[in-house]
């Protein structure tokens, strides 16, 4: 009985084993066919086809490492990246390439895990590849936008400077660099690099907004304005260029010109978003600067209209309030530099002084030496006051009243007044206290306007 059920088995077994590798010969007859028709779709661009194909191997043979690759490069090419990620992760997870290009693979993986934000994770691949191919410039520069993604700015510039001396025309890292350099404030090296790579792509508009900005720091404004003229091309950049050359034009106290490419910045903003209110913002100065008050106080409305919190546009609109409803305060601020200098001679005549001086200390104050007028007690000798009159929308400072009394100390001066249309710091007020400095603020002003026959 037990020699048959041994012969039973042994039949079994053999039959089995018959069964087993005629399944095995049939799959691996079969399976390249599949393999092959893949790859054809997917050379071909036919990656629905593709797609349906791997499947269906992947349902017969979990583990066919070329049937998940190729999957993977279908969903690439599709644009489902996270898909196409998730086939390359289980291909790379075998740790099989025989079949596939690992290259291909981990340049793959390395743009998928950069594009999710996955830095490390791309970090890693891309220093696989340095590995394996030290002489390919592209992966060293790859690793320096990861490095640099990761705010990582010392090894992003080793992996630039690496990449550039496998390849000196590569613009991209050149450009990199320059950006590197330039947030460093490194303005020298910056300048090289972006120099390099406008004379490799001359319509590299990036580089001459980089190199505008440099110039503009090192207060080289001819230049500066020449480069912002060529960045306002690109039209991410055409917005900040133009408030760039309307900056360069008011460090050159050019307001008419600021005025003009400030206003095209204003007209290019198609959103009501923060970078509108700046452009609005350094407008208005540029019109405060200017004298011309109303247009400023009209565009620090629309800006408070938007976000009442923005800069210091409430304390400006507090300033100004005074504008409203007295006409000898705005013409005082919107005088013309000329005017503005009669109206303050007209200020110390209306307060019975002589002028023995007058010293003009910027477009915005004046400063006077002054002698008391002749009165009856003939005999009585004039005693003199050195008097500064601003019309600065700056609050007056400390520092500026040392100045005063350094001067008043070197004239033989004894009395001091300072006149503004704005108000008087804190430290300022403790300073004068047990000093001779009179200090008159806007209020005092308009007193004085209205009695002043000027």
């Amino acid at each position: 009985m037990s020699s048959i059920v041994i012969q039973v088995f042994l039949a079994v077994f053999v039959f089995g084993g018959f069964i087993l590798v005629f399944f095995i010969i049939i799959k691996n007859l079969f399976a390249p066919k599949k393999i092959s028709t893949l790859k054809n779709y997917i050379k071909d661009g036919n990656y629905k086809n593709a797609v349906n194909v791997a499947k269906e191997i992947i349902s017969k043979d979990r583990t066919n490492v070329e049937a998940h690759y190729y999957l993977g490069e279908a969903y690439f090419n599709q644009g489902k990246n996270e898909l196409a990620l998730i086939e390359f992760k289980t291909a790379d997870r075998s740790g099989s390439f025989s079949n596939i290009e690992e290259k291909k693979l981990r340049e793959r993986l390395g743009e998928l895990y950069s594009k999710s934000e996955n830095i490390d994770e791309a970090l890693k691949e891309y220093i696989l590849l340095i590995k394996k191919y030290p002489n390919d410039f592209l992966y060293l520069y790859k690793a320096g936008e990861l490095f640099e993604k990761k705010e990582m700015d010392a090894q992003a510039i080793k992996f630039y400077l690496n990449s550039f001396k496998l390849n000196t025309n590569y613009a991209p890292a050149l450009l990199n660099l320059g950006k590197i350099y330039f947030k460093a404030k490194n303005y020298s090296e910056a300048s090289q690099f972006l120099e390099r790579v406008v004379s490799k792509e001359p319509d590299n508009n990036e580089a001459y907004f980089y190199l505008g900005m440099i110039k503009k720091i090192e207060n080289n404004y001819k230049p500066a304005l020449k480069y912002f003229e060529k960045s306002i091309r690109d039209k991410g950049l055409k917005i900040r260029s133009l408030m760039e050359r309307g900056l360069v034009f008011i460090l050159q106290k050019k307001y008419d010109e600021a005025v003009i490419e400030l206003d095209r910045a204003l007209k290019n903003c198609e959103n009501d978003d923060n970078i509108k209110l700046n452009i609005m913002y350094v407008l208005a100065s540029c019109y405060e600067l200017n004298r011309n008050i109303t247009e400023a106080i009209a565009l620090w409305e629309e800006i408070y209209s938007k976000n009442a919190k923005f800069r210091d546009v409430s304390e400006k609109l507090s300033n100004y309030q005074e504008l409203r409803v007295d006409d000898r305060m705005k013409d005082f601020l919107t005088a013309t530099d000329i005017d503005f200098i009669d109206m303050c001679k007209g200020i110390i005549f209306s307060m019975g002084l002589n002028i023995t001086e007058q010293e003009i200390l910027s477009n915005d104050s004046v400063e006077f030496l002054c002698l008391e007028a002749d009165n009856k007690w003939r005999n009585m000798k004039k005693r003199p006051k050195l008097i500064q009159i601003s019309r600065s929308n700056s609050p007056i400072d400390e520092g500026i009243l040392r100045k005063l009394n350094d001067k008043m100390r070197d004239k033989g001066v004894i009395r001091g007044v300072i006149i503004t249309s704005s108000v008087f710091s804190k430290l300022a007020l403790a300073y004068v206290k047990e000093r001779p400095i009179e200090l008159i603020d806007k209020n005092g002003l308009q007193e004085i306007l209205k009695s002043a026959s000027i």
